[in-house]
């Protein structure tokens, strides 16, 4: 398998992989969807970076430090597990108190808003718990990199992995800014924010029963 061959296998089978709606997804359409773009794209630079984290992190090596410290895995799930239900119980309080609103010129400009680095925090602490993609990667790295890859096709590679992220996410947050999906979703604004912050919860809850069932 060539270099291009190889860079291009693995940036397709992320990519597939990552179209699938989960925890990423929900809370950048939520952030479009209650401020703004620009505060999704914001939310999607703070996932990206950490995806980055992520395959450089694999990369080096998951297993090494799974040997060190056995239980590495369960206390990053369980973190992670904690902070999706804590980040989904306050889009679901917040989408009670919230009064219900309309789509109109004046809402649409006095939409309450959040800083891009808020958005950005938001978005790379719910990624960098988020232990899944990161054991992905280890399998595919493992699955398809030769032992003696080149430094340079591994930095591309997670470059890569880290672009598809945010172009798949960075679409979300275009698809779900566009003013007809906008004026439908922001007229039912509470009942958006509530089943996201359910999703959110119930992926929370997943996670944690599974690490504690399997630790």
């Amino acid at each position: 398998m060539t270099t291009l061959t190889l860079i291009l296998t693995i940036a397709l089978i992320d990519f597939l992989s990552i179209l699938s709606p989960g925890q990423d997804f929900a809370i950048v359409t939520r952030n479009t969807i209650k401020y703004s773009r620009l505060i999704g794209y914001w939310t999607v630079a703070g996932i990206g970076a950490v995806t980055l984290l992520h395959t450089l992190f694999a990369m080096v090596g998951l297993s090494a430090l799974v040997a060190q410290f056995p239980d590495a895995l369960a206390i990053i799930k369980t973190a992670g597990a904690l902070y999706l239900i804590y980040l989904g119980t306050g889009f679901v309080k917040n989408a009670k108190n919230s009064p219900g609103s309309t789509f109109n010129k004046t809402y649409t400009s006095a939409k309450q808003n959040i800083s891009g680095a808020k958005a950005f925090k938001m978005g790379a602490i719910a990624n960098l718990f988020n232990i899944e993609p990161l054991i992905a990667f280890v399998s595919v790295f493992a699955l398809l990199l030769p032992p003696a890859t080149p430094v340079w096709v591994q930095l591309t590679i997670c470059l890569f992995l880290s672009f598809n992220t945010m172009l798949w996410l960075c679409l979300v947050a275009r698809l779900f800014s566009l003013q007809k999906i906008q004026k439908f979703l922001q007229t039912h604004m509470k009942a958006c924010e509530k089943i996201i912050g359910v999703i959110l919860i119930f992926l929370g809850s997943k996670n944690l029963i599974s690490t504690r069932s399997s630790s």
